[in-house]
């Protein structure tokens, strides 16, 4: 499926979590929450729509980026509901482990493991996969959640498309038009909404 698609649907993540958040962990779902997501929404749609490819994605792919949405939502809920007191390492390399024993048979049915070459390039991908993309980023997030509601967390997800954008034209070189730059405007007016604290009642 499009990177396009793709970034659009897992950026629905902070509506998902706000309605969710508001049934099932009672933070209040205000206007200007409101306000911040459909911002949010609006600048994600606005940068991602011109790139989507039309007709050439597929539907397992769609199910399947549908699947990642919803455990993300998912489990930022029972994080939040389960509050774990622990230590946020321990919390991760038990979050990693179990996830790579479930999907080790997988890793080795759908995989040769004889097509692994090993190299510079492949070392340093994983590398940064495993202490930036596992470690680092779920310490962060997991933090986030911890510090912060689950709305206004889950608020920040809209940054991916205008970081991946940004990302790719400084590492890939990948030509960024002006129409794309101007959708991180209402991106920035939507977190700042969200996660901006509710003014304290005069007395």
């Amino acid at each position: 499926m499009s990177a396009g698609l793709g970034g659009l649907i897992v950026s629905a993540n902070p509506v998902f979590t706000a309605g969710l958040a508001a049934l099932f962990l009672g933070e209040s779902l205000t206007w200007r929450k409101v306000a911040g997501l459909l911002l949010g929404i609006a600048g994600v749609s606005f940068i991602v729509w011109h790139r989507m490819s039309v007709g050439t994605d597929s539907w397992h792919g769609i199910v399947f980026t549908l699947a990642s949405l919803a455990s993300i939502v998912a489990g930022t809920i029972l994080f939040k509901l389960f509050a774990p007191k622990g230590s946020l390492w321990i919390g991760n390399g038990v979050h990693n482990l179990a996830a790579g024993v479930v999907l080790l048979p997988f890793a080795f049915t759908l995989a040769d493991v004889g097509d692994i070459v090993p190299s510079t390039r492949l070392l340093g991908a994983f590398a940064f996969l495993t202490l930036g993309g596992s470690i680092l980023a779920y310490l962060l997030w997991f933090h986030l959640l911890k510090v912060c509601g689950a709305t206004a967390a889950s608020a920040y997800h809209f940054l991916m498309p205008p970081l991946g954008m940004t990302f790719a034209w400084i590492i890939l070189g990948e030509h960024v038009e002006v129409r794309d730059l101007m959708g991180i405007a209402p991106v920035a007016l939507g977190i700042y909404l969200v996660t901006r604290p509710a003014a304290a009642s005069v007395t």
